[in-house]
């Protein structure tokens, strides 16, 4: 459990849901939950440095990321020359150059 003089931030009165349970609080420290529990379990974690927000009941859902690639899709554009950044035809016939080489 962390020391109360390390949270930094407390989201309380929220609907988190954590693994397979549902939990009230949240603790954040050095931009990192650190941790999760009931309001009465996180709130003391806080001193008079912590910013506290009641989330009223409302739905956290604590890292959620969608970081995915579709496979097919990045092993085609691996296969293809980026020309993008070409500002005429001679820099794109040689970079196409380059990468035939």
């Amino acid at each position: 459990m962390m020391t109360a003089q390390s949270v930094q931030l407390i989201l309380h009165n929220c609907k988190i849901h954590h693994q397979s349970e549902s939990q009230t609080a949240l603790a954040i420290t050095d931009d990192r939950i650190s941790a999760i529990g009931s309001d009465t379990d996180i709130l003391p974690l806080a001193d008079s440095q912590t910013k506290k927000i009641n989330g009223g009941g409302r739905w956290v859902l604590p890292a959620l990321m969608d970081s995915h690639t579709h496979v097919v899709g990045y092993a085609a554009r691996k296969l293809q020359v980026d020309l993008a950044d070409c500002e005429s035809l001679g820099e794109a016939l040689k970079k196409i150059r380059v990468r035939v080489e």
